[in-house]
């Protein structure tokens, strides 16, 4: 199980405002995906990752690119609007 609230809110601008970023590739990585395109500081287009799932099946390997947006709110106990999102 994992606790969000562990950690550090980074929607204030300080060396620790890309960690949950960080945190949200390791995370992805651990679970199998690529890593197409790393988190990195500045204007994003709402696009913080992009990452490669590919599924093996019968008929061979389908990839699926997944566009990665993260919000960390779970020090707020807010949940992610749409406005926010946009």
């Amino acid at each position: 199980m994992i606790d969000f609230t562990e950690i550090i809110d980074t929607r204030e601008a300080s060396q620790h405002s890309d960690l949950f970023e960080k945190f949200a590739r390791d995370y992805f990585q651990t679970l199998g995906f690529e890593i197409i395109e790393e988190p990195d500081r500045g204007a994003d287009g709402g696009i913080d990752m992009k990452i490669l799932e590919k599924r093996t099946g019968h008929f061979g390997v389908t990839e699926i690119y997944w566009l990665v947006s993260c919000k960390h709110y779970a020090n707020s106990g807010k949940s992610i609007t749409p406005s926010v999102e946009q």
